[in-house]
């Protein structure tokens, strides 16, 4: 059977159990990658005919990189399994819808780095770990740089996205001893 491991904004990564043959050794089968978009590619004949190759014939492999691939397209694969005397096999065709993946990044404005996250379309972001900035006390994520709206983390993605850190100073209290002289007046100073 052919297994989708790996799924990315414009590939996939494919892995199938090797064939069998009582004709050529197993490590000297030769396999071919088909693509397409519609489901014609189900037997040898429909492969060749319909499908479209990926790389060439190359022996005892068991999965291979596929690119180019369009976000929200369907797309069906298949394999044809071929031995030393030209006899071929077809797996099991299948198939998948490649997601648009969009990027999630954190403008922390000083802060500890957060990671930018990839969201497939139309689920939601991860809420980092509280944020550090020395003098700052972290005030929230923000949907804009003038933080006029909290980033809801229930919102799902539907397109790249930046979230904003918010930073609120400390404020700290500097009084003055005074010895003999007049008084000064406590001051407050922010960060």
């Amino acid at each position: 059977s052919i297994n989708i491991v790996t799924i990315n904004n414009s590939s996939v990564t494919l892995n199938w159990n090797k064939a069998s043959d009582n004709i050529t050794a197993t490590e000297n089968l030769e396999y071919q990658v088909y693509q397409s978009t519609s489901s014609n590619i189900d037997t040898v004949s429909n492969v060749e005919n319909n499908g479209s190759m990926v790389g060439i014939y190359t022996k005892d492999i068991t999965s291979m990189d596929i690119t180019g691939l369009l976000p929200n397209t369907n797309y069906y694969f298949n394999i044809i399994v071929k031995d030393e005397a030209g006899n071929k096999t077809a797996y099991t065709m299948t198939n998948l819808t490649i997601p648009t993946i969009y990027t999630v990044s954190f403008n922390v404005d000083g802060g500890s780095i957060v990671p930018n996250q990839s969201i497939t379309h139309h689920h939601k972001v991860t809420k980092p770990a509280s944020l550090v900035k020395a003098g700052h006390t972290f005030g929230g994520w923000y949907t804009t740089s003038a933080h006029t709206e909290e980033f809801n983390f229930d919102t799902l993605i539907t397109k790249n996205t930046v979230i904003y850190a918010k930073w609120i100073p400390e404020n700290y209290s500097v009084s003055y001893e005074v010895d003999g002289g007049s008084a000064v007046p406590n001051q407050t100073v922010a960060n």
